[in-house]
């Protein structure tokens, strides 16, 4: 193959001295560059896997950055590293897939069935790092969906298939292995970023200005769905922050999950509500199955993270919950005011924004899309913050907050604090003794909000209130007036992460996320699991992206065959656990012999030791036998004792 490419690439060749006085390069540069990878290759089957990695990152260098025009001539021979016993060459490989789709876009239609294999490898740092590829490799995807205006069938299989594993990471979160759902959380937050639109506020670091987002995708695409995609990155919002409120959280995950909610609050800060709530819920209700070192941490982790929030221009609206959360937390005064943006810069923000936000429109947006597309797409992200905030503010939280203020009077207080006294332990608990913090501000009106917000979540999270019933009520009242359809639709989206219950990896004790909702998987494994399963593997990820839903196909796009992973030529896999060689043993291919047999090649034996015996006699050279004397009596003894056998 790479022969052939080569003599292609050179084309006819003219002589050495031709070439000198013509000035025109040698040809065979490219097949020189192309033998020096088949000679890498041919090291990397037959060495160690310690110089094996080493090897092979020499040819992800020819061949990506040095030659890109060889990509696609050893691409099947890289590929077939990837049922190497080794998990360092398979995280090779992964990283590998990355590179070359970043490098040519259409690559994706052959190696993202590879990438789904390796998402379900036995390796729990395999499967870490394909969630790490596939964090990039979906922005990359739907960037490059996102420019073609015409999408072929092979492009849809491909769309189906990412969004498929883009689930099945998502029920990572409820994995056993505690770091596989660290990258859960941290891909979670990678999809929400990108499927929700930047604003004017948003704080986007240096190396993601190029990604692509919400507010970049034309709400005319034939194939990309602008509302479905923003459905559904609230819907992996809602995910994670049921995620981080769990009572059996890990430390790890919590801090993990904290980082991820501060981060979408400064490059999405129409979800500031949403993040402000989390840290309040998480902040009254610790889990109680943290050490008091772990609490500490998550303390400090969230005080930090809250001071990073109140730097943002758009947080102005939550200053008093989150000075009040960062008093609790034992935060100076003074540093509270030295983080909070005075007025005017932010009224400086807002008209430099005015006056720049065209240019920098233009500068991010036409490899995407037209111009004219451009021009009616600038309106429309400033307004969705403002909509998305209005029913945020009027949360169950809020209205449970509203109905207990005016009843924080004196004397319920204290009424209250008389009947929990006799709940209380005669001993006071390690971990209230380590978060307790004095209260400076009691008696305030900053306080008695404080008060009442955190009563409200926890009657929120038990789910009693007037915030909870009313907000139940709204609720149905939109799914009557929407009709069955959207109640159908509703339920397929929360059913999805239900429905997709993995476990790549079988170690440690899993973290439901779903919470009562899990009751229902074995009734679902039972009736519906088969439907589940066929609809998964075609057509459910491409329903629950919202890509292909209101296309008009219905059930033509649901049968439509996936991408085919790219299989190395013979696919022996090692015997053993782990894929190690298997020591030979001769108690396992051997057999005991029955009575007969062995009396009969005990007999067999001996005839023969007595016939050379006579045959050594008859030539009358017995005089000069290699056998002692000794040995010939018992020979002679045993065969007395066999009438059978005589000499």
């Amino acid at each position: 193959m790479a022969s052939g490419s080569g003599e292609a690439a050179g084309g006819v060749r003219t002589s050495v001295a031709s070439q000198f006085f013509s000035g025109e390069e040698d040809p065979a540069i490219d097949m020189t560059t192309s033998e020096k990878v088949v000679e890498l290759l041919n090291q990397a089957a037959l060495i160690s896997s310690e110089n094996k990695l080493t090897v092979l990152k020499q040819v992800q260098e020819l061949i990506i950055n040095k030659d890109p025009s060889l990509l696609d001539n050893f691409l099947d021979e890289i590929i077939a590293f990837q049922t190497d016993k080794s998990m360092e060459v398979r995280k090779f490989v992964i990283g590998f897939i990355e590179e070359a789709c970043k490098r040519d876009n259409e690559l994706l239609l052959k190696l993202i069935a590879n990438l789904n294999m390796l998402l379900r490898d036995e390796s729990v740092n395999v499967v870490k790092k394909t969630i790490l590829a596939l964090t990039q490799l979906y922005k990359v995807a739907l960037q490059w969906l996102v420019r073609c205006r015409a999408v072929s069938e092979m492009q849809e299989a491909c769309w189906a298939l990412l969004c498929q594993m883009k689930d099945e990471v998502l029920a990572l979160l409820d994995s056993d292995n505690d770091g596989v759902r660290t990258h859960a959380v941290k891909f979670t937050e990678a999809l929400v970023v990108t499927l929700s639109p930047r604003t004017a506020d948003s704080h986007t670091p240096r190396h993601q200005e190029a990604d692509l987002s919400l507010d970049r995708v034309p709400r005319d695409h034939p194939y990309i769905h602008y509302d479905a995609l923003c459905a559904e990155g609230r819907a992996a919002l809602e995910q994670l922050l049921k995620f981080m409120v769990h009572p059996a959280i890990s430390s790890i995950n919590l801090t993990a999950a904290l980082g991820s909610l501060a981060t979408i609050a400064r490059q999405r800060p129409m979800f500031m509500s949403e993040v402000i709530q989390a840290y309040e819920t998480l902040h009254a209700n610790l889990p109680p199955t943290l050490a008091k070192s772990q609490v500490s941490s998550v303390r400090k982790n969230l005080k930090l993270h809250l001071l990073t929030v109140l730097r943002h221009p758009s947080s102005a609206a939550f200053h008093s919950q989150i000075s009040t959360l960062l008093l609790d937390l034992g935060t100076p005064p003074q540093d509270i005011a030295r983080c909070t943006p005075a007025p005017r810069d932010q009224r400086k923000r807002a008209a430099r924004h005015d006056t720049d936000s065209t240019g920098k429109k233009i500068k991010i947006e036409p490899p995407l899309v037209e111009d004219d597309e451009d021009k009616d797409l600038e309106a429309a992200p400033p307004s969705a913050p403002q909509s998305s905030s209005a029913p945020a503010t009027q949360s169950a939280i809020d209205l449970t907050a509203q109905f207990l203020l005016p009843l924080l009077a004196p004397d319920n207080v204290a009424n209250l604090v008389l009947i929990s006294m006799v709940y209380l332990p005669d001993v006071m608990p390690a971990s209230f003794q380590a978060t307790y913090t004095p209260v400076e501000s009691a008696g305030t009106d900053a306080q008695i909000k404080h008060l009442a917000r955190l009563m409200a979540t926890q009657m929120t999270a038990a789910g009693i209130g007037p915030g909870v019933v009313q907000c139940k009520s709204v609720r149905e009242e939109e799914l009557a007036r929407e009709g069955p359809e959207a109640e159908s639709s509703e339920v397929k989206v929360d059913s999805v992460s239900i429905r997709r219950k993995l476990s790549a990896v079988p170690l440690g004790q899993a973290i439901s996320v779903l919470g009562a909702a899990r009751s229902q998987s074995p009734d679902e494994e039972g009736g519906k699991g088969t439907g589940a399963t066929v609809a998964g593997s075609a057509a459910g990820a491409a329903g629950g992206a919202g890509a292909t839903g209101a296309s008009g196909t219905g059930g033509t796009s649901q049968v439509k065959r996936l991408p085919e992973p790219i299989l190395p030529p013979t696919q022996t896999k090692p015997s053993g656990a782990g894929g190690r060689k298997k020591v030979f043993r001769l108690a396992d291919v051997i057999q005991p012999l029955s009575d007969a047999q062995a009396e009969k090649l005990t007999h067999n034996a001996i005839n023969r030791i007595l016939h050379s015996e006579k045959a050594i006699a008859r030539t009358g050279m017995s005089h000069v036998s290699h056998y002692s004397p000794q040995p010939k009596r018992g020979i002679v003894a045993l065969a007395g004792s066999h009438p059978s056998l005589s000499l």
